[in-house]
């Protein structure tokens, strides 16, 4: 699935809906769909899509899919009518991953580069177009970014090249008073990582402290303190795919968890003070409708010192 847009509310007559910045990677070709909740069919309780021929761009096939309680089934109207909907979808081509310009300035070269937000690029250079050193690992929060080369000496080239594999790094550490640590992270958006500590780095018993999505460029965790003078941490990337969950408060001041994930995937909600010994909350499952989904914690109320965490169940 490419995007999925959950609950929008309609009106009696006609809705047009927009969905806008949607920033999703498309093919040439690809199926978009819409499910009416709510309705019983009866007069004044249905709802359906526009027929829109001929479309201003692009074009349908005479048959569509239409999903029944039964299943799927493939439709077609009279006359052979083509089934052109009237919605429209526009997308644009990448910025390009290339050097946009090179300034001299202050001893120092200044490479101005484009690629599409997120993505990792590493610039090197040479002065001979055979012997390439790497410059700079630049992490684009925006279409463009200035990298700086402050190794000048003969006549360099400089060349781009787009990183395919995660990219992930220990962006800044701060120690508060109370000896809480606030992680800056920096990475790959989308990118599932665990975050791990240890108080002995010569010989490393490395203690997952938490599992994340990075949903943006740049996150900040903040780490309890730790009974060790000494820590040490890291980040890796791992494969499994992780949900990302917020803290709401209901009216009767309980702690709602707020979960994302994959449709079908059972999942078990964790609660602990430490970050160490979890215990079960509750077991939930990501419908297919809506990949979203909220779970009250009614064994605390004073959520204040505890930590919550979302497991897939394999």
């Amino acid at each position: 699935m490419i995007y999925d847009s959950g609950l929008l509310p309609i009106c009696p007559g006609y809705n047009t809906l927009t969905l806008a910045d949607l920033n999703v990677h498309v093919t040439n070709y690809f199926t978009w769909t819409i499910q009416f909740y709510g309705l019983t069919g009866r007069v004044g309780r249905r709802a359906g899509v526009l027929l829109y021929d001929p479309p201003s761009i692009g074009r349908s096939y005479s048959d569509f899919w239409q999903k029944y309680t039964s299943g799927w089934q493939l439709l077609i109207f009279n006359e052979l009518t083509p089934a052109n909907f009237a919605t429209r979808i526009e997308a644009a081509p990448d910025t390009p991953v290339q050097i946009v310009s090179v300034v001299c300035s202050n001893e120092n070269n200044y490479i101005k580069i484009s690629a599409p937000p997120g993505t990792v690029c590493r610039i090197s250079a040479s002065d001979d177009f055979l012997n390439w050193t790497s410059v700079a690992l630049c992490l684009l929060s925006n279409n463009t970014a200035i990298v700086s080369d402050h190794n000048l000496s003969n006549i360099k080239f400089y060349r781009i090249e787009k990183i395919v594999e995660p990219y992930m790094r220990l962006k800044n550490l701060t120690i508060f008073k109370n000896k809480k640590n606030r992680l800056e992270i920096e990475g790959s958006p989308n990118t599932p990582f665990a975050i791990e500590a240890t108080s002995d780095i010569s010989v490393p018993q490395w203690t997952v402290i938490t599992n994340l999505v990075l949903n943006t460029i740049n996150v900040s965790i903040i780490v309890p303190p730790s009974e060790s003078t000494t820590r040490f941490y890291r980040t890796v990337a791992i494969d499994s795919v992780m949900q990302s969950s917020g803290l709401l408060w209901s009216s009767n001041l309980f702690p709602i968890i707020t979960s994302t994930g994959p449709p079908g995937k059972r999942c078990v909600i964790e609660a602990s003070h430490d970050l160490l010994n979890w215990r079960s909350i509750a077991t939930n499952t990501f419908s297919f409708t809506s990949y979203s989904m909220q779970q009250p914690d009614f064994s605390n109320s004073d959520a204040s010192s505890i930590y919550y965490r979302v497991r897939i169940l394999d």
